[in-house]
């Protein structure tokens, strides 16, 4: 299936006005005055309905002052093939959008179905520090941003071009600036979330580019803000980050 172009945009950085990558700008705009608890949804109800929908699952990288930090996140959408941009949610106040903001930078780390402890690892409160990836391997990204995890899936290196306040949540919006296939020690099918716990695809083989579906562009395309996964990019999802269930690590707030 061949996907429709969008019209030129420029590219990352490059002096384009705040609406040049997307019309989500003029979405939220439109949405500005838009109060939820008047509409009669129960947040309850929506989180245990977004426990419905499966996403990937990424640990988010950066540097700040005090050394390396990482948090995991579930709320991860590609939003554009040309030029390549990504778009994350973070809880308002986190931590890791703290870093973000000052800094402009940060690394996806899409995470395998073999590594759950890394996953759980960085839905913990920690302090940002060489302590906080003591005894996890990696390495330095080579474009600025935060560490690569050795074994990821896949590497996304990325400079912010957007970012705006929406509810309880940020969203970021960057372009990425490096793709890398880190050396892995066994398959790379992706790490899934779930209905309150980690899963991973039953079909031997399958991962990117195995099927076509909604939103088939690039990057993990998790879907953003109110996913059901861990991470401080919850919105009112169900994951380790928000919820502590018998098979996910304590909440945390990035």
């Amino acid at each position: 299936m061949t996907r429709p172009r969008t019209a030129d945009r420029g590219a990352p950085g490059d002096g384009a006005d705040p609406g040049a990558f997307g019309d989500l700008g003029d979405l939220v705009g439109q949405r500005r005055g838009h109060d939820p608890g008047r509409d009669g949804t129960d947040p309850g109800a929506f989180r245990d309905a977004m426990r419905h929908w499966a996403t990937g699952v990424a640990v988010i990288t950066t540097e700040s002052p005090q050394g390396p930090h990482g948090m995991t996140v579930n709320s991860l959408l590609s939003v554009s093939l040309d030029p390549p941009t990504l778009l994350i949610s973070l809880k308002r106040g986190s931590r890791t959008g703290g870093v973000i903001e000052r800094t402009g930078r940060f690394t996806v780390n899409v995470l395998t179905a073999g590594q759950r402890a890394l996953a759980d690892r960085f839905t913990r409160r920690r302090v940002p520090g060489e302590g906080e990836f003591e005894g996890v391997r990696h390495g330095p990204s080579p474009d600025g941003g935060g560490p690569e995890l050795d074994g990821s899936a896949v590497v996304l290196t990325c400079r912010v071009t957007q970012r705006m306040e929406v509810a309880d949540h940020t969203l970021i919006v960057a372009g990425v600036t490096g793709v890398r296939v880190p050396p892995a020690d066994g398959p790379r099918g992706p790490l899934l979330y779930a209905g309150r716990r980690y899963r991973s695809l039953a079909e031997p083989g399958a991962g990117p580019g195995s099927g076509s579906g909604p939103g088939e562009g690039p990057g993990p395309g998790a879907g953003p803000g109110p996913g059901a996964g861990p991470g401080s990019g919850l919105g009112p999802g169900s994951g380790p980050g928000e919820t502590p269930e018998p098979s996910g690590p304590p909440p945390r707030e990035g």
